[in-house]
């Protein structure tokens, strides 16, 4: 097995034919801002990246399903961005958008009112889309997921795209 030390550190080393063997990522902590949702809520996502900039650009949609007008009552930073190795068998976690040290999430609360079967794009949500993360995202292919809690603490899941970084 041959592997430069730069490679190692950002991907590991890689037996000739086998999966890469990816550096273990903890799991991140919640989002500072939990979601309170009242209705029948879907989420929507998608992630984008630009590669003039090496930004993320991430959008969240929400649709309300009910018959009922919806309410989402949330802080500015609700949502975690998180990247997998695509494979569902022995999925990996790789990256999340972790702030840096010095970066502050203000208390701020943000009101989205859905009417029924409609869908709107969840703005104002910060820290899901830029290049100033506490670490790069590595280059590769990944299956992009954003992550909210609410209130109870029960965690949503939001499948968005698989996507190529390099």
């Amino acid at each position: 097995m041959i592997c430069s030390l730069l490679t190692a550190s950002i991907i590991g080393c890689q037996k000739s034919g086998s999966t890469p063997d990816y550096p273990a990522v903890d799991d991140p902590a919640p989002p500072r801002h939990s979601l309170h949702i009242e209705g029948e809520i879907e989420f929507n996502a998608e992630v984008s990246w630009v590669n003039s900039t090496h930004e993320l650009q991430t959008k969240i949609w929400a649709v309300n399903s009910g018959s009922d007008t919806a309410i989402i009552e949330t802080g500015v930073c609700a949502f975690n961005v998180l990247a997998y190795t695509p494979s569902e068998e022995g999925q990996k976690l790789v990256w999340y958008n972790k702030m840096p040290e010095n970066y502050i999430c203000m208390d701020e609360m943000l009101v989205y009112t859905i009417p029924p079967n409609d869908t709107i794009q969840v703005e104002g949500q910060v820290y899901i889309s830029g290049n100033h993360w506490q670490w790069s995202i590595p280059q590769g292919k990944w299956k992009f997921v954003l992550e909210a809690y609410t209130e109870e603490g029960q965690s949503i899941k939001v499948n968005a795209n698989t996507l190529t970084i390099n």
